[in-house]
């Protein structure tokens, strides 16, 4: 592509006056440059994704060292996990009930009208 463009450019330079020649040949070369760096930039961009390191793997927050310290953050690990497991269990009810209620109210509308 910029191979073309060179091409293009030599072909009008010969075509064009004198003293437009001077300023179109400074045009060129900044317009060049530019191209240059944006190529450079982009080269740098893709090396850099190719080098990031993967993440590290995420830890539990709720695995902890064993020591003595700790044998009470793990009871009340497992208490949360239990306390979480029952409070979703009690939202999946809760939307079911709504679900059945909200049909049933449908129903019951449709028999009315």
């Amino acid at each position: 592509m910029v191979k073309g463009a060179a091409m293009e450019t030599v072909l009008l330079l010969q075509q064009c006056p004198p003293s437009v020649v001077g300023n179109f040949a400074v045009a060129v070369r900044d317009m060049n440059a530019v191209l240059l760096e944006k190529q450079q930039r982009l080269a740098r961009a893709e090396k850099a994704l190719l080098e990031l390191s993967p993440q590290p793997p995420r830890s539990n927050a709720r695995d902890f060292p064993t020591s003595r310290k700790r044998k009470m953050m793990r009871l009340e690990a497992a208490l949360r996990e239990e306390s979480d497991a029952t409070v979703g269990f009690r939202r999946e009810i809760r939307h079911r009930r709504m679900k059945t209620f909200v049909s049933d109210t449908a129903k019951g509308l449709q028999h009315v009208s």
